[in-house]
């Protein structure tokens, strides 16, 4: 099957048909002043077309491909996205764009949440987007970060819970698929998201796909989907830096002060872009340090990114990632107890580290044949390496170097004016080197399928099915292998546009995850618990179900943004780490819970009388284990998250509100191991920010942002026996040229 699909891949890079061109060119610019606007995007809907506006606001795009209409979706963060039907008279056509502002992102947000470029209102399941906006404000440089402001979504120490998919398992076997421009980057040992491995200097948009996406997306997407979307190259010249420092509060509670000095953090990112001719190119780096608001627990890290874009032809094109990511950081899991909440357990050996590299590359190979069908090749590795720095022969040793190779073929293929078929073929092939999990090997490969028809032009319904076969081969000698396992994962949705301000949609597919190779084969003594092997686990598998609305209200000419979902996550055979007696600390991974998600989700955002941005989400769930009817373990039952922005000038306040109910239940024998495992809150934090563009001032594009994370220094713990980020101030400098 490989060779097959690397032949078919050499056979596509040489396929290249040319044909009359279709030329769109224009410029977009400010609705109200008038000012150009540099870096909105024009993208054809349905098709791999587009284009950046550069510096004077213009754009060109060449579709070399005669088509009598299409649709223009032109987006820029600030802005309200637009839609304009194009019909052709001649082969070439100029258009004036002009946006709207819109601090706050509302209505249609382009998203690839069906592996293709369309609007948010025809796709039938809950998708959230951060922009870079947001993600600039906030200084993000790690995802968890990002990720935490988004509705219906925890992060449970290492690990992401969409909508309640996930507790906290160590870090291990993740049940969101993570993304990187469409390449997926779970590490293929633990089958974990690396925080610290994303360029997020450089990413535009984040899209969070929520309910099982495995009918496209393959194992790992049984709660969703995390897509990071990467910057494109600008046209001209582009230098862009940015550094932060700042200082963490010394604790309220004196028991908890651990140095009389303020520990700190900082950290600086700088990119380059530019096109030349064919040649779009984008490389960054960054160095980041933290000395932690806990003893012990500094961490030091640095990144590298690169990306080349290269068009063969107005129909061929190819994107090349680089990327890779190093951390070296303390080694302990839980606090002392309650009244050293800020210290390591006593016995914690402090000269202990973790040192860890991740460094992927892929490429991406678009050819459009015709104006109905398009086609993308993609390949690349990602490879993550781990280890501690105790003696290779000490028993506390861990050490794991994996290499996930992911290939894929997609076409999509327009069978008439309103039906879209996506399809392809998909291998992930994973080797591990490791003392803590052995030698092995695991293969996945898989084929999907998926229509999208639009019955009328309001009325669209989508179907799909994914069928994924795992292999495993072992070099231990620690148990029978379960047999290769073959999934079905199908797909269905509804998306109802009944008026421009009201739209309806509805959905249900299925989600599964292979078990990762850490969650079969750890062997490991860390910190008082011992894990076992267990080879003979299955796969988890899920069933999500899905309806909801978004509606526009016009009120006294101010639009309020309202979307509501009503869902329900049957999961059956869920892996958790349990404890094999009550009074043992050992681990084994199993298949022991089957569990039902039922909640909803409801979300409202406005620009009040164009001073005032609210934009606010409650998410209530009932997650309950089946086995004992009870709420399932490391789960919040509320989520409420709010954010608020004041524009005034050149200045603008921000500030964020999270709340998190308190988590009711944990393992019991969790419980008996660690100290005050019971010191469990609901979670009251909030952010604030202020920012102040100084273009006007200096003539120069700078930006300079107070931040103060935790404003009132509420304390919690974000896992068991894990205090909550402290008070912390920092200041930030953003500078493009």
């Amino acid at each position: 099957m490989k060779r097959n699909l690397y032949l078919f891949i050499i056979l596509f890079i040489c396929t290249v048909a040319y044909s009359n061109a279709e030329v769109i060119s224009g410029s977009v610019s400010d609705a109200e002043t008038g000012d150009i606007l540099s870096g909105a995007t024009i993208r054809v809907e349905g098709t791999a077309y587009g284009a950046i506006a550069d510096r004077s606001g213009k754009f060109t795009i060449n579709l070399s491909i005669p088509k009598s209409k299409i649709t223009l979706i032109i987006s820029m963060i600030g802005y309200e996205t637009q839609k304009m039907q194009i019909e052709f008279v001649n082969e070439k056509i100029d258009v004036q764009i002009a946006l709207k502002s819109q601090p706050l992102q509302t209505g249609e947000v382009v998203v690839s949440a069906n592996k293709r470029v369309q609007a948010v209102q025809e796709v039938p399941i809950s998708v959230s987007v951060i922009d870079k906006r947001q993600l600039d404000a906030r200084g993000v440089s790690t995802l968890e970060r990002a990720l935490e402001y988004v509705p219906g979504l925890e992060i449970n120490q290492d690990n992401v819970s969409i909508r309640g998919s996930s507790g906290f398992s160590f870090g291990i076997g993740s049940r969101a698929a993570l993304l990187l421009d469409g390449y997926p980057l779970l590490a293929g040992d633990n089958g974990d998201m690396k925080f610290d491995a994303l360029p997020m200097f450089n990413i535009d948009r984040i899209e969070i796909v929520k309910g099982a996406g495995s009918a496209l997306y393959g194992s790992g997407a049984l709660g969703g989907v995390v897509n990071l979307i990467t910057e494109q190259p600008r046209d001209k010249a582009d230098i862009r830096f940015r550094t932060y420092a700042g200082l963490y509060t010394q604790p309220r509670l004196k028991q908890w002060i651990f140095t009389d000095d303020l520990q700190h953090r900082s950290g600086l990112s700088g990119s380059f872009s530019q096109k030349v001719g064919k040649i779009g190119l984008l490389f960054s780096g960054g160095y980041y340090n933290d000395m932690g608001y806990r003893a012990y627990d500094d961490s030091y890290r640095s990144s590298l990114f690169g990306k080349i874009n290269y068009d063969f032809t107005d129909r061929t094109n190819l994107s090349i990632l680089l990327n890779g990511a190093f951390s070296d950081a303390t080694d302990w899991v839980y606090w002392n107890s309650l009244d050293s909440a800020t210290r390591p357990p006593t016995d914690t050996d402090r000269q202990v580290r973790i040192k860890s590299d991740k460094f992927s590359v892929f490429g991406n190979l678009n050819h459009i044949f015709n104006s109905n069908f398009f086609i993308s090749a993609r390949t690349g590795f990602y490879l993550t390496e781990y280890n501690n720095t105790l003696p290779i022969n000490d028993f506390e040793y861990r050490q794991s170097k994996a290499m996930a190779v992911n290939s894929e073929i997609q076409a999509n293929y327009s069978i008439t004016a309103r039906s879209a078929l996506t399809f392809g073929l998909n291998s992930t092939n994973t080797t591990v080197n490791s003392r803590t999990y052995g030698d092995q090997r695991q293969d996945i490969y898989a084929a999907y399928i998926q229509n999208e028809t639009k019955l009328t032009d309001d009325f669209l319904v989508t179907l799909g099915v994914r069928a994924d076969y795992e292999d495993f081969k072992t070099n231990e000698s620690n148990g029978d292998l379960s047999d290769g396992e073959l999934v079905s994962s199908p797909k269905f949705g509804l998306a109802y546009n009944y008026s421009p301000i009201l739209h309806f949609r509805a959905s249900a597919g299925a989600g599964f995850r292979a078990p990762s190779v850490a969650e079969r084969f750890s062997s490991v003594s860390f910190q008082g618990f011992e894990v076992l092997p267990n080879p003979q686990l299955k796969a988890e598998k899920s069933w999500s179900f899905e309806v909801g609305a978004n509606y526009t209200l016009e009120f006294y000419d101010t639009p309020i943004y309202f979307d509501l979902a009503i869902f329900q996550n049957d999961m059956y055979d869920l892996i958790e780490p349990s404890f094999l007696s009550p009074t043992e600390s050992t681990i084994k991974f199993q298949n022991v819970t089957r569990a039902k998600i039922q909640g909803l989700e409801f979300a409202a955002k406005s620009f009040i009388a164009g001073f005032l941005g609210l934009e606010s989400s409650f998410t209530f769930m009932n997650p309950r284990n089946l086995a004992n009817d009870e709420i399932l373990n490391y789960r919040s039952e509320i989520l409420w998250y709010n954010r608020f922005l004041i524009p005034y000038g050149d200045f603008e306040l921000q500030a964020d509100y999270r709340f998190k109910s308190k988590v009711k239940n944990i393992d019991p024998q969790l419980a008996n191991l660690v100290k005050h495992a019971d010191a469990r809150v609901d979670m009251h934090v909030v952010d604030a920010r202020l920012i102040y563009d100084m273009e006007n001032l200096t003539g120069q594009q700078l930006k300079l942002t107070m931040n103060v994370s935790n404003v009132f220094d509420y304390y919690y713990t974000t896992m068991v026996g894990n205090l909550g980020i402290t008070r912390m101030i920092s200041l930030m400098l953003e500078a493009q040229f």
